[in-house]
């Protein structure tokens, strides 16, 4: 099993639209949303077995709001993404088969839309649970050196 860790901050509608159906089709999936001190437009989600909501009662930088998701998760492997950064279905198939010490790292599917879609997709990947939590989010690659998987997609919305 997987769990999914992503960062809200005043994301109503792409939370509302484009995670609650994914956590709808993927029942065995954890899904873990950590509110990161919204204001304006607080995180509200029904009660689902495979959905842990999490409030950060202040703004944190998004690398500690995503290690106190991480600390709560139930799986040894963890996809880490933004709150914009929507997997594929291609890309819950993948990471049913990430093995220890791989990363699965997948790139923008591209549905031109005439939407600006960033160049790179650094915030979006995967990792073992016990490894992220013990070091630095930017060091984990060069502390463990992963096998870097560059499969799958993430729709940018």
């Amino acid at each position: 099993m997987v769990s999914i860790v992503t960062v809200y901050r005043e994301n109503a509608d792409i939370f509302q639209e484009y995670w609650l159906p994914l956590i709808f089709k993927h029942g065995p999936v954890e899904f873990i949303v950590v509110d990161n001190a919204s204001i304006y437009s607080k995180l509200s989600a029904p009660t689902l077995p495979n959905l842990k909501t999490i409030t950060s009662p202040e703004e944190v930088e998004r690398n500690k709001a995503r290690k106190l998701g991480v600390s709560k998760a139930k799986s040894d492997i963890i996809f880490l993404c933004t709150m914009k950064a929507v997997p594929t279905y291609e890309t819950m198939v993948l990471l049913e088969s990430v093995k220890e010490n791989q990363m699965l790292s997948p790139s923008w599917i591209n549905l031109d839309r005439n939407i600006k879609i960033p160049t790179t997709n650094k915030n979006s990947f995967s990792v073992e649970r016990n490894k992220y939590l013990a070091c630095d989010e930017n060091k984990y690659i060069s502390t463990y050196e992963p096998e870097v998987l560059y499969k799958g997609t993430l729709y940018y919305v």
